[in-house]
């Protein structure tokens, strides 16, 4: 019984946490939390693969301009943390959009 509650219970917290990276990619591009830049892209393409890929491009680009113009980030070693990709068929298309999310840690200088 204490192993079904511990379960559920994780079930619940991690669709919580889905939700809400969800959210964050749909509501804002980029975020910066301390020395973490938390980015979000998001790309519609015929293949998912294709449009997986350029959410990646797209949340990486985004970091990379903010980070060569902030003097924290700019020369400084960083650490890639990946996080979620959720992909959606567009209704009535042959599009799939795609959202991702990557963390970019921010260290010591190079």
């Amino acid at each position: 019984m204490k192993t079904l509650i511990t379960l559920i219970l994780m079930l619940v917290l991690e669709g919580q946490a889905s939700a809400s990276e969800q959210w964050r990619c749909t509501e804002e591009g980029i975020t910066r939390e301390g020395n973490t830049f938390v980015s979000c892209g998001m790309s519609v393409d015929y293949k998912e693969d294709i449009a997986k890929e350029n959410a990646l491009i797209v949340a990486t680009t985004d970091f990379q301009m903010l980070c060569d113009i902030d003097t924290g980030c700019k020369n400084h070693e960083v650490t890639v943390n990946p996080g979620r990709t959720t992909c959606e068929k567009l209704s009535n298309d042959y599009h799939y959009k795609c959202f991702r999310i990557v963390r970019f840690t921010i260290g010591g200088k190079l």
